[in-house]
């Protein structure tokens, strides 16, 4: 429970303070393990990374979930900041993208670069007037299976800190 001390999150649940400990041990347990260790990642400059972005943005571009399907890993979690929602599992994932962000082809643009050391991409999706605008900061962690997790930055302002035009010419 964000922002809660572990006896009101107890009192709200209608449990005990010790429940609640145990369970957020539980959950930082389960967390460790589904994080990929830092010797698991590839490099950005790795073929398979540049591989792996490439088909995240050919998946968007194309609003092709298949094709999503074969980027992320099994146990993939996709976070949006500044959003508290998450989702974790691929097909959860997918599921999700599909439904309420992929839309049609066209609608995304995404432009390779690196952001904290990782594969990244800066974001334009394509407005009611046609114009492809900056829309954030996509960030992913790629394994030897996969993409492990993606962070989308919801900051349109991020875009120009990577050196990128606010919109795109067609």
């Amino acid at each position: 429970m964000l922002a809660f001390s572990t006896d009101e999150t107890a009192r709200i649940l209608d449990t005990t303070t010790a429940a609640v400990k145990s369970g957020l041990q539980r959950a930082r347990a389960r967390l460790d393990e589904l994080e990929p260790k830092p010797e698991e990642l590839l490099e950005p400059a790795d073929q398979r990374a540049r591989a792996l972005l490439d088909g995240y943005i050919a998946a968007f571009e194309r609003s092709d979930a298949a094709l999503l399907e074969q980027v992320l890993r099994t146990d993939a979690t996709l976070e949006a900041t500044p959003f508290r929602d998450w989702r974790s599992g691929r097909a959860m994932c997918i599921r999700m993208l599909d439904a309420y962000v992929l839309g049609t082809p066209g609608d995304w643009r995404m432009i390779v670069t690196t952001a904290n050391g990782q594969p990244s991409a800066v974001v334009y999706h394509r407005d009611a007037d046609g114009a492809l605008r900056a829309a954030g900061v996509v960030v992913l962690a790629p394994t030897a299976a996969g993409v492990s997790r993606v962070i989308k930055f919801h900051d349109s302002a991020l875009v120009a800190t990577f050196g990128f035009p606010d919109v795109l010419a067609h």
